[in-house]
């Protein structure tokens, strides 16, 4: 049996439905250039880009709201020093950092300087109440190096501990023996001292006894410029000796003045 054929009204009605559900297209419009590249990127490629820039939006308003607020952030404002030693913390003073690389004696104007621009630069009460405790920190690790590397004594100690693992303040007297020659010129120069009976006496045992401490640093700054750790640690001691000798004739108040030396 052949199918009855549609009637043309019937034609014209679903020529008109047809019509009206197929989708409108919008009249084209002008897009611009990083519109125009953002419709072209495949979307799987999107995602990255995407979080690079609320990363970047994000670290800009951290950095904003820091500055608008008075309060550096130390790491978005400021580059921290390398506090690996000593040394690195004062890269402008110490670029070569200790011996033999650099120097045994020092520039001690120039490190307080920087040491000065350091504290200014990270005193704990220009930054933000959630990073005091770091700041604080960070602050005592400035002052401890800068201590240490400003007396002569403590920076040779230091570099004989960190570079040789020698520990010359050890109470083990027998793993460092006194050397004869230096135990009796210390006990010469602590005699001379009790024997002391004016201040002009005194003055002029300060005078050589400054003698024996700059030739013991001159001795010290070879001996680590040619990693001779063994000449290092006996000036070391013998350094040792000296500036207790030192701290005994500013306290002297006398003839007879007990003096006891650092051993």
């Amino acid at each position: 049996m052949i199918p009855a054929l549609p009637s043309k009204r019937l034609l014209r009605a679903l020529s008109s439905l047809l019509k009206d559900s197929a989708p409108t297209r919008p009249a084209p419009r002008h897009i611009c250039l990083a519109c125009r590249g953002q419709l072209l990127t495949p979307r799987a490629n999107r995602a990255p880009q995407r979080a690079a820039s609320l990363l970047i939006t994000k670290a800009t308003r951290s950095a904003s709201t820091s500055s608008a607020q008075g309060s550096p952030d130390p790491q978005s404002s400021f580059t921290l020093p390398d506090i690996s030693s000593h040394y690195s913390i004062f890269p402008n003073t110490l670029p070569l950092g200790p011996p033999p690389a650099g120097p045994f004696n020092i520039d001690l104007t120039a490190l307080r300087r920087e040491f000065l621009q350091l504290q200014s630069r990270f005193h704990p009460d220009k930054f933000p109440p959630q990073q005091k405790a770091k700041a604080e920190a960070l602050s005592s690790r400035i002052n401890e190096a800068y201590k240490i590397l400003r007396d002569p004594l403590l920076r040779a100690q230091y570099i004989l501990l960190n570079t040789y693992g020698i520990d010359v303040t050890s109470e083990d007297n027998s793993a460092h023996p006194m050397d004869v020659g230096i135990l009796m010129e210390v006990m010469e120069a602590q005699e001379s001292m009790e024997e002391a009976e004016t201040e002009k006496q005194i003055m002029a045992l300060k005078e050589q006894n400054q003698e024996r401490i700059d030739v013991t640093l001159q001795l010290l700054d070879d001996a680590f410029s040619s990693r001779n750790a063994e000449v290092a640690r006996r000036e070391c001691i013998r350094l040792r000796y000296w500036a207790s000798l030192a701290e005994g004739l500013n306290a002297w108040d006398g003839k007879g003045s007990e003096v006891r030396l650092a051993h």
